[in-house]
Formats: structure tokens, C-alpha cells, sequence
């Protein structure tokens, strides 16, 4: 139904030889702020990274010195500054795939009275990139905004995005979410192939309660013709549209916009 990517850059990059050591360290300590943990310890990114703790210190310092990050006063304990702010806002500022999507997803939002969420693929999560619409009040503000990560095989988006990868990198991904994500991530497998089996046949996936309890979404994949790969979906859960709407009416407009926001890249030869 849908053209599937011969393959894609690695989930996570090895280390190159070529990176500036202290840059990529840098990197990471930036990457292990997640939604819900606003500050972390010069211990607890001391262990998530595997390095000294003198090496951590000189490392925070730096990122403190240029506004990446602060540390809370009276504490060792330290939050994303301005800095990261501003890099994260000239990305999305930048970002031609938001333009381009936000007029389509402002009218399906209206059309179905619901959330209407953009994502693109982040390691093993999807990253919000907008959104529109009412959003779900059930659901914790860090999990439900631009920026915000969501977990690649436990959501409709990620599912969706998946399914248009190559088998070597929807195995690798699968591997790693085993792995990585313990119990949680073993019990999301299935799941995965199942919303394969929904892409296949219908051209979108559903979630019923499988990431947070109570809530829906459904979801599709939007590739362009340069072959990025995006995630579009609509939150069903706490807004009355399951009342309203099949998941067939609801999964068909998602369709439809789809259509419309590569038809709107291809015109500009994205």
C-alpha cells in the first residue's frame, strides 16, 4: 500500500572516531533530561553515562557556562537553561515540514473536534513536533506538547513510523526496545505487529489504552518524496469523539490529510 524505505540511518549512531569526545558527552547529558525528570543530579548523569564523576562535574560546568544548562541553587541538581530553548525554537521556527502540515492539521482538528499531533522519529521515541487542537486534559502536559518524547512501540505514532522501515531496522528497533525497555518493552511487541497488520490493511493503526491507560489514538505515516518520515495522529480518548465517529470515519480523514500535506511538500519539491 505504502512504500517502504530501503533502509534508514542507524537508530543511535556508534560513536564515530571523527566526533569531538567531550561534544558528544556534552550531547548526551543534554539528551537525558526526559519529560517528567526536570532537574537531574551531577550523580545520576555521572551513571547514566558511565563516566567519572570529576569528568561529569568539568562537562556541567561547560553547559552551564553557555546557558545549556543551570544548576538550582543550593543544590547539585540541574535544568535545561535558555540556551537549549533557543536551538530547540530555531529548529521548529525552520522546520518546513511543520509549515507545511499545520494548515491540514488545523483543519482535521476542527473537523473531528480533537488533537491532531505531528511526531518524527527520535532514537527510540517519537518527538513531538506540533500540535493541534484540544488537548486531552488526562493526560500530563510533559507527555502531550511540542518537544515532548513518546515511546516508539508503545504508541500508534511510533508504530505507524515503524512500519514504513526496512525488516533490518524494525528488527533492530524491536531488538533494542527489549532490551532496553524491560518488561514494558517486551509486552509492546506484540502490539507492533499488530499495527503492521492494520498499516498493511487499512493504511493507519490503532491504540487502544496500550501506553496510557484510557486513551486512544490512531495514526498514520507521511512520507515525502525526499524520503523523510513522519508520524500523524488523532488522540480519541477524553474528548467525546469515539461517540461520534467510528475509527474507520476518523482513521479515513487522517488519510485524506496525509494526502494533502505531501501533496502540499511535493508542490515545493520536498
Amino acid at each position: 500500500m505504502r512504500r517502504r524505505d530501503a533502509a534508514i540511518s542507524p537508530v543511535e549512531r556508534s560513536h564515530d572516531a571523527h566526533e569531538v569526545d567531550s561534544l558528544h558527552r556534552g550531547l548526551e547529558i543534554m539528551r537525558g533530561f526526559r519529560p517528567g525528570e526536570s532537574t537531574l543530579s551531577c550523580s545520576e548523569i555521572a551513571l547514566r553515562m558511565g563516566l567519572r564523576r570529576a569528568t561529569t562535574q568539568r562537562l556541567l560546568d561547560t553547559l552551564v557556562a553557555h546557558q545549556l544548562l543551570r544548576q538550582i541553587p543550593g543544590t547539585e541538581r540541574y535544568q535545561p537553561d535558555l540556551a537549549s530553548l533557543v536551538l530547540g525554537h530555531a529548529y521548529l521556527t525552520s522546520a518546513m515540514i511543520v509549515r507545511l502540515a499545520r494548515p491540514a492539521m488545523q483543519s482535521l482538528s476542527a473537523q473531528l473536534g480533537t488533537c491532531v499531533v505531528l511526531t518524527m522519529r527520535e532514537r527510540l521515541h517519537m518527538l513531538c513536533l506540533d500540535l493541534c487542537g484540544q488537548r486531552n486534559p488526562a493526560i500530563p502536559y510533559q507527555l502531550m506538547s511540542v518537544g515532548a518524547s513518546l515511546p516508539m512501540t508503545l504508541t500508534a505514532a511510533g508504530r505507524a513510523w515503524l512500519w514504513t522501515q526496512s525488516g533490518a531496522a524494525q528488527g533492530e528497533v524491536i531488538q533494542r526496545a527489549k532490551a532496553e525497555g524491560g518488561e514494558e518493552g517486551a509486552r509492546s511487541i506484540p502490539g507492533v505487529y499488530r499495527a503492521f497488520q492494520e498499516m498493511e490493511e487499512w493504511g493507519y493503526c490503532i491504540n487502544a489504552g496500550e501506553w496510557l491507560r484510557d486513551f486512544t489514538s490512531i495514526a498514520t505515516a507521511v512520507t515525502l518524496q525526499q524520503g523523510m518520515t513522519y508520524a500523524l495522529s488523532c488522540d480519541l480518548g477524553g474528548v467525546g469523539v469515539q461517540s461520534r465517529l467510528s475509527a474507520s470515519e476518523v482513521g479515513t480523514a487522517l488519510l485524506a490529510t496525509a494526502s494533502q500535506i505531501r501533496d502540499a511538500a511535493r508542490r515545493i519539491g520536498q
